[in-house]
């Protein structure tokens, strides 16, 4: 009772660890039977992989859609580059170039 009391600290607050306590324990523990909880914790499982792989590949989707803005808005500013002579026949333009950042880079194989 004492590991258990432990562990669960938020659930068995109101409960202390003695002898005369154990009929509050049993009565989690039928509780928790009769919930059937283990049968949920495959599918509670297969759900979060599911989202989880879902939601890195819209996060990833969000990134593309990102990256071909920003490839417009610097195709937009060279435009207007090109427009000024800083030197006879020569303008400044800007240039899109992918991150170095190794976790960046391992995110977008996603």
């Amino acid at each position: 009772m004492v590991a258990y009391k432990e562990e669960f600290k938020l659930d068995t607050a109101e409960v202390d660890a003695s002898i005369e306590a154990v009929f509050e324990y049993r009565n989690t523990l039928d509780k928790l039977q009769a919930d059937d909880l283990l049968r949920f914790e495959a599918r509670f499982k297969e759900l979060l992989n599911e989202s989880t792989i879902r939601e890195v590949a819209n996060f990833n989707a969000q990134l593309a859609m990102w990256r071909e803005t920003i490839r417009e808005r610097i195709a937009r500013i060279n435009t207007s580059l090109t427009q000024i002579d800083y030197n006879p026949g020569r303008y400044i333009a800007l240039e899109a170039q992918p991150t170095p950042d190794a976790d960046i880079l391992e995110l977008s194989k996603y």
